[in-house]
């Protein structure tokens, strides 16, 4: 009987756990995208300012043709160096959320394991105490037919049932 009930605590519990991995997954999917669209919108904000500074460098005819060249050379480096920022940072992101990952999946483990472990003390729990029931009416019967099978019957019940045969007896051979 609570067998039965068992199943349906861990079919519903299973459920439960399906459904949390999805949705924790689903966040962490959406949490991965976003970091990858940040970090793409970053990249594309700097290259965007400094396409338009060196548009504007290049367009302006303030510099001569060597200082642009220089310019735009430094220009190029502090580029390369902000998208090297924005790559630190996203690789950093990258590595918090597969460790929020790995903790989240750890502890969604832990958890199942400490219901299976529940779920097989309270199974037996309940086989002990079945046990101790069936034994509990093993012992009250044998105890019983122990107890008839001690108790002899006195002398005088005795008497009366040799009385009650003989008279019993009497009358029907009359």
């Amino acid at each position: 009987m609570y067998d039965d009930y068992d199943d349906i605590d861990d079919y519903l519990d299973d459920l439960d756990d399906d459904l949390e991995d999805d949705y924790m997954d689903d966040d962490f999917d959406f949490e991965e995208e976003t970091i990858e669209d940040n970090y793409q919108m970053q990249v594309d904000e700097i290259d965007e300012y400094w396409d338009r500074e060196n548009e504007y460098i290049i367009n302006s005819g303030i510099y001569t043709e060597e200082e642009v060249q220089q310019i735009l050379e430094d220009h190029n480096s502090t580029r390369e160096e902000k998208k090297a920022e924005a790559r630190e940072i996203y690789e950093m992101e990258k590595e918090r959320l597969a460790w929020d990952k790995e903790e989240a999946e750890n502890e969604r483990r832990m958890r199942r394991e400490e219901r299976e472990y529940e779920r097989e003390q309270e199974r037996e729990e309940r086989a002990y105490e079945q046990r101790l029931r069936i034994q509990a009416e093993d012992d009250a019967s044998n105890d019983y037919i122990s107890n008839q099978l001690r108790r002899k019957p006195s002398f005088v019940r005795r008497a009366f049932t040799w009385a009650a045969a003989y008279h019993f007896l009497k009358k029907l051979i009359r």
